[in-house]
């Protein structure tokens, strides 16, 4: 197997592959075959192994690499084998990325310079031959990013390469040092005091901004704190809201049958009054009619009149006695009958009371009026203490009355 082999299986790999070089310019150049390769490398060596060694050394690196390759290859593989090898071998000698195929130079391919004096080969030069390479590649640092400039302007020792890159930049670069210091400094003179004003100016701009966003600072924590309050508030506000809710609804459940019988009760002793008044004017007629016997004794009937006074000496004593005794009897079951319509007439407002009572303790629940255990154990033991049948005067409201006065106040 020759060398020339070789150098197109090279080819053959680096074309199906895209390998590619990327310099210290951030250029990007493909490269598809050995020969590329070749003439890439060795037009970094030729151009830069007068003036800038690290550009030149990097170039001869690349190129004793593919070399050694080569050797190596001819040494190690035969015809069937050296694609196999290449593929295995090739990216990791060469230092090539072995995922994207893509190697990163310190130096620049000359087909990286522009146009412009300040990325120009002889710019590049003269700042490696009075600066020296570490300067060099802060200056490239500088051409590729030029919004730099400020920063290069304030640090006393990158300041030289400012005003070099001004005055590449202004077409004022003189064809020898001293030359170039004197138009440096000069340029520096006239356009220092520009420079500070801009500086004054951009610090005041800064200062402006910083109080600036610590006064919308302290609005928005001043915005943030009454927020927060307000939240707190609304949050207990309808936090005791939905506990009161809460308490109304179990008080409900608790009293709601109750408050069904007191109201049913309350419709039962109504009935029970009118009964009692109907029976109260029954009775009352009877009790007229027997009165008026008395008071009338002497009775006409068909002709015949009939004396039936009490005090009357025909009529035996006995009879008396009956007709006295049937009208206290009469006056006695009237004056019960009297006392059962009160008691029922009371009985249906002691239930009405308790029934409306029970939606009114509602209410308080619901308000959140009742906080303490003894107010509402009050208003309880009102509503299912025993009915008062008024029959026996029990007089026990006093308590209860004081309790909802003082909620009602609250």
């Amino acid at each position: 197997m020759k060398r020339i082999d070789v150098e197109s299986a090279i080819t053959k790999y680096m074309s199906n592959n895209n390998f590619r070089i990327v310099d210290i310019l951030s250029k990007d150049y493909s490269i598809s075959s050995y020969e590329q390769y070749i003439e890439c490398f060795s037009l970094i060596y030729n151009i830069y192994k007068n003036n800038i060694q690290e550009f030149s050394k990097e170039g001869k690196k690349y190129k004793d690499n593919i070399n050694l390759f080569i050797q190596q290859a001819l040494e190690n593989a035969d015809e069937e084998s050296i694609e196999s090898y290449i593929n295995d071998n090739l990216s990791r000698e060469l230092e090539f990325n072995t995922y994207n195929r893509t190697v990163n130079l310190i130096s620049i391919y000359p087909k990286s310079f522009l146009m412009q004096r300040e990325c120009s080969q002889e710019a590049f030069i003269n700042i490696y031959e009075e600066l020296g390479y570490e300067m060099l590649q802060q200056y490239i640092q500088l051409v590729k990013s030029p919004s730099n400039f400020s920063s290069y302007l304030n640090d006393s020792k990158r300041q030289i390469l400012a005003m070099k890159f001004l005055l590449y930049k202004t077409d004022h670069h003189s064809s020898t040092k001293l030359k170039r210091d004197l138009s440096a400094k000069n340029i520096f003179q006239m356009n220092s005091e520009h420079i500070q004003e801009s500086i004054s100016e951009i610090v005041k701009e800064k200062d402006d901004y910083i109080n600036y966003m610590n006064e919308q600072k302290d609005n928005y924590n001043n915005w943030f704190s009454e927020t927060e309050n307000k939240l707190n508030e609304f949050t207990a506000e309808h936090s005791n809201k939905l506990s009161n809710i809460e308490k109304t609804y179990e008080a409900k459940l608790k009293i709601e049958e109750p408050a069904k019988f007191m109201l049913e009760q309350s419709k039962k002793y109504k009935k029970s009054f009118y009964l009692w008044n109907i029976s109260i004017v029954v009775l009352s007629i009877l009790l007229l009619i027997l009165l008026a016997i008395i008071v009338s004794p002497q009775v006409s009937f068909n002709d015949k009149l009939i004396t039936i006074s009490v005090l009357s000496k025909d009529m035996p004593v006995y009879s008396s006695i009956i007709l006295l005794a049937m009208i206290s009897l009469v006056v006695y079951i009237l004056r019960i009958f009297i006392k059962m319509a009160i008691s029922s007439k009371h009985l249906m407002e002691e239930y009405k009371q308790k029934y409306s009572l029970t939606y009114f303790y509602l209410s308080l629940v619901n308000n959140g009026s009742i906080k303490d255990e003894k107010s509402q154990n009050i208003i309880l033991t009102s509503l299912f203490t025993k009915a008062d049948t008024g029959l026996i005067k029990n007089d026990n409201s006093n308590e209860l009355d004081k309790t909802l006065l003082s909620l009602l106040i609250k």
